[in-house]
């Protein structure tokens, strides 16, 4: 029977759907049992089962999660039929598929609209040579087109009058879509209309001013379909040029608390405390570095502040410090901004010393204040859509600020707001107590022996923040275990004659013959059979010299095969010797002798002695266990997207850089930040779960890093993407236009690492690069890619290779025959970067037909060829 199924094709996440299988045409009744499965499509294109257990009946229900947002399903409802005699075979027959695309629950619509000046110390306040930053916050609006005006408040108080401001829009536009966080952003270079904006904002004056004053206040609306959907509620005040200012002798005011802000008497007996009715900053209290709350402090002494919130995770805050009493307020210490971990949130504090004590007293000598002072704390919100509340302040439960009349050794404060001098005492230093969360089941002086070598070698590697390391290890767990030895011992061979077969290994096949037997058969004879126990180290030799070391795997990775390609003797082969050893177990001769040349050029001494391999049953110590690790790690480049931060996305991208085939992955990202992961990535196989605070994320404490903890400035596209340039790429060749093209298109597809593989080329350039790449890939290849003019050149290298000439002779013949030729004949990459940016870019990335699909629109030319895209735009 055929039939179609009814359903919504577009179901909500989050709610019940029904399903139903109904006959196509009346001739057809439905009269069978039928059985319901769900598909998925993958990002290669292909469909995966998902169904589990499949439904049954004529009429099903789905409810679709969040994590189903936007992707493609295929339901198929197969008739079940039993077979006409018994005995016969029962068989099932399509009787109906629907596709479907679940959409979001929530109704389309702009949250808040807001309006800041990013990375100034105040972000409500600019002078005309800075650029704004507006952003529209969207719910279920992802790719639509937000567009901004920017416009003078001339209205007094709060809000924003339509009819007082309505000749005060700025004539320019600016759009932007909504991303996959739902964030719409532009920037706002006020330097690029400051004339314009000058004369429109002192053409109007609030009712009852004089003058514009000190400052022009600017606002943004943002409109989608042409119907203003919200306008930033928090002005940004810019710096008036124009201003005569006031006369020279009037006092300049002293820096007061904000009125509208919360503030929290410091101390275990504090007084009564007005809550904010939000509920969103509950408390700020003083302690020390175990926790432990302070009521009283001397000079010399290091508090912290602990901030309660509600609501306000990955939100922005900054605390003021305060002296206070009867008859003034000095404000004594102003935190960088700090971006809100989690409900309880303890920053990284301060030294109370000489200078800050001296800021809160009222004269030089003598003076209540002089040797005793009260301090209270005023937390100011940073996250430009929330309402800051006024709380009371008195001066019962105030902290009390000693005097120590003989101050010993005290530390030199550094400036509160030099993010970029801020250094975290964690992120170069690995103890052995953390170590040993890595790796618990590790011989302690093997733990002792790793630590004391990684802290003497990882800044030369690139591994020297909190992120880096969690990153290093999140890899070494999965690659090493939680025992480390096979980064000493080298890589278990005990596989059965299953695991064997479940390898994925190229010579495990039967495409390939050794002697008169295939891969198949070859891995059935040599794999621990049922009941037997360990097998022994002789045919762990055999097993790695038949993966590993013959043709033609053991041609992949540089091992030198036997004669025959059969011999597994370790006398004749090198499989066993170059198997996977070391913290990120690297594997094969070429990469042994790759590594220990890095590590020894990186030291600038030979510290390393791998390129031999180890024979029999010679192991690696501890720092060749170390040392290669971070070589492999420095060498490919994997702390390149390491340093975006601790995230899914990220570990992908590191993953892609050390084992992109691996069936690992759910379990490293697991390893990294904790959850679930799946056998061979499976989804539809058990489940196994690392806690959270087993992960390198809190092992190694990022979240309270001083790097990630207080910053700045707000993460902007260019700090998530990481444009990485190949050997044979010219980054002077790419423009920042070019350049900003790539960052948009990656993060809106999710490519956080984009490799530029090679760009624009004078002839020069272009004989260099063909000559390298003969000598790499072969001639076979290179004669693959060019075409008529590029084989002429070709014939040139062929030429004076015969002739014994050097590489300087030949490639200067190659660069004329390309001269005489005409440049763009010969490569599309002989082209003027001023004119038009030439650019390869790499497919080895996260989703790279998303990419090309993103970028076909934005530039004048793609070409996919040669596992790279080819690109090219205009400036």
């Amino acid at each position: 029977m055929t039939g179609n199924i009814a359903g919504d094709q577009n179901p909500r996440v989050g709610t019940v759907c029904s399903y139903e299988i109904k006959p196509s045409g009346l001739s057809f009744v439905l009269n069978g049992d039928y059985e319901w499965y769900l598909y998925k499509k993958q990002k290669n294109g292909s469909w995966k089962d998902i169904t589990g257990k499949p439904k049954t009946g004529e009429k099903v229900t789905y409810n679709f999660g969040e994590i189903a947002l936007g992707v493609e399903f295929q339901i198929k409802v197969y008739e079940i039929k039993k077979g006409l005699l018994p005995g016969f075979p029962v068989t099932k027959e399509l009787a109906g598929s629907l596709t479907i695309v679940p959409i979001s629950n929530k109704v389309p619509k702009i949250d808040k609209v807001v309006l800041f000046n990013r990375g100034a110390k105040d972000f409500n306040t600019a002078s005309y040579r800075d650029t704004l930053i507006a952003q529209a916050h969207c719910i279920a609006m992802f790719n639509k087109e937000i567009e901004f005006h920017l416009w003078e408040d001339d209205a007094s108080g709060k809000g924003h009058d339509a009819s007082i401001n309505q000749n005060n829009r700025h004539t320019r536009s600016y759009k932007a879509r909504v991303n996959e966080k739902g964030i719409a952003e532009v920037s706002i270079h006020l330097i690029s209309d400051e004339k314009i904006l000058r004369q429109m904002a002192n053409q109007f004056l609030m009712q009852g001013d004089r003058n514009e004053g000190t400052n022009h206040e600017y606002y943004v609306t943002a409109t989608y379909s042409r119907k203003i959907q919200g306008a930033s509620q928090v002005n940004v005040e810019v710096a008036n040029p124009d201003y005569k200012g006031q006369p020279q002798n009037q006092p300049k005011p002293k820096p007061q608390p904000e009125k509208h802000t919360p503030k929290f008497p410091a101390g275990q007996g504090g007084g009564p405390k007005q809550p904010d009715p939000k509920g969103n900053i509950i408390e700020a209290v003083f302690i020390d570095d175990t926790g432990k709350e302070l009521s009283k402090v001397g000079v010399g002494d290091k508090v912290r502040v602990r901030i309660h919130t509600k609501n306000m995770v990955g939100k922005h805050i900054q605390y003021v410090i305060w002296k206070y009493d009867s008859t003034s307020t000095h404000d004594v210490y102003r935190s960088a901004m700090i971006k809100i971990p989690a409900d309880i949130c303890d920053t990284s504090g301060f030294v109370i010393t000489k200078d800050i004590f001296e800021k809160g007293t009222g004269s030089a000598t003598g003076g209540p204040d002089y040797y005793t002072q009260n301090y209270f704390i005023e937390i100011i919100s940073k996250d430009l859509s929330a309402e800051s509340q006024k709380f009371g302040v008195n001066s019962e439960g105030l902290m009390e600020m000693e005097k120590v009349k003989s101050v010993v050794g005290v530390q030199k404060q550094p400036e509160p707001n030099n993010s970029k001098d801020k250094k975290c005492p964690r992120c170069k230093k690995l103890t052995e107590d953390e170590l040993k969360r890595v790796f618990p089941a590790a011989d302690s002086k093997l733990i002792t022996e790793i630590v004391k070598s990684f802290n003497e070698y990882c800044v030369k590697f690139n591994i020297n923040t909190c992120t880096l390391k969690a990153h290093f290890f999140a890899q070494a767990k999965q690659e090493s275990s939680d025992s480390l030895l096979p980064a000493i011992n080298g890589e278990s061979m005990n596989y059965s004659v299953n695991g064997l077969l479940n390898t994925g290994l190229k010579n495990v096949s039967s495409k390939y013959k050794f002697g008169t037997k295939t891969g198949l058969e070859m891995a059935k004879d040599l794999g621990r059979k049922e009941g037997e126990s360990t097998l022994s180290l002789d045919r762990q030799i055999k097993i790695a010299n038949f993966i590993y070391g013959l043709n033609p795997k053991a041609k992949d990775l540089g091992n030198k095969a036997p004669a025959d390609n059969k011999n597994l003797e370790e006398a004749n082969n090198e499989g066993w010797r170059y198997r996977g050893r070391g913290m990120l177990q690297i594997t094969g001769k070429h990469n042994y002798t790759e590594i220990e040349n890095h590590v020894n050029s990186v030291l600038g001494k030979n510290i390393l002695d791998i390129k031999a391999g180890r024979k029999y049953d010679s192991k690696f110590t501890p720092t060749e266990a170390l040392l290669s690790g971070l070589g492999d790690w420095s060498f490919h480049k994997m702390y390149i997207p390491a340093k975006i931060g601790v995230t899914k996305e990220v570990c992908l991208e590191v993953i892609k850089l050390i084992n992109s085939a691996t069936k690992s992955k759910t379990k490293r990202i697991a390893y990294l930040i904790g959850g679930n992961w799946y056998p061979d990535d499976d989804t539809t196989k058990k489940a196994h779960t690392i806690k959270k605070e087993d992960s390198m994320k809190v092992i190694f404490r990022v979240d309270d890093c001083l790097l990630n903890k207080e910053t700045e400035p707000l993460n902007t596209t260019a700090a998530k993407i990481v444009i990485k340039f190949g050997e044979n790429a010219d980054k002077s060749a790419v423009s920042e236009k070019s350049l900003n093209i790539l960052r948009e298109v990656g993060e809106k597809t999710k490519n956080y690492l984009i490799t530029i593989t090679s760009t624009a080329r004078d002839p020069y350039n272009q004989a260099r690069v063909m000559y390298d790449n003969i000598v790499k890939k072969g001639m076979k290849e290179q004669r693959n890619i060019y075409k008529a003019s590029g084989q002429k050149v070709l014939d040139i290298y062929d030429n004076a290779k015969a002739k014994g000439k050097n590489k300087q002779e030949i490639i200067k013949e190659m660069e004329a025959k390309i001269k005489e030729l005409g440049p763009k004949t010969v490569s599309k990459h002989c082209e003027d970067p001023k004119v038009t940016n030439v650019l390869d870019i790499t497919q080895a990335m996260s989703h790279p037909k998303d990419f090309k699909n993103e970028i076909a629109s934005r530039v004048d030319k793609v070409l996919d060829e040669n596992g790279c895209y080819h690109i090219e735009i205009k400036q």
